[in-house]
């Protein structure tokens, strides 16, 4: 008794946040907690890899695309994953609406 524990308590997206909890009558205070960095996932079976930057949908022949298309992997939750080792190698590009499949 006297006391609230969160323990399914999960952020998702990386980030540095703070916990803010309100208590009501009679104390009426808010508590701030100090800070706390969320970081990125390791890579596991759940990574992906997603477009930073999306390529133009519209191009011309021999000149590069602007603005450039930025990949990179991802946890399961979008965050960028930056201590990862993996190399994204140049994708394979067809002139159908098949999706470019990445080389890792």
């Amino acid at each position: 008794r006297g006391r609230a524990t969160f323990g399914e308590l999960a952020i998702r997206k990386a980030g540095v946040y703070r916990l803010k909890i309100s208590l009501n009558a009679p104390w009426e205070t808010t508590l701030l907690s100090d800070k706390i960095t969320v970081v990125a996932e390791d890579i596991n079976q759940y990574s992906q890899a997603v477009f930073h930057v999306q390529p133009p949908a519209q191009g011309t022949a021999g000149v590069p695309l602007a603005p450039a298309p930025v990949v990179g992997i991802a946890d399961q939750y979008g965050n960028l994953i930056t201590s990862s080792q993996l190399r994204v190698l140049a994708p394979t590009v067809s002139a159908s609406e098949t999706p470019v499949k990445l080389a890792t």
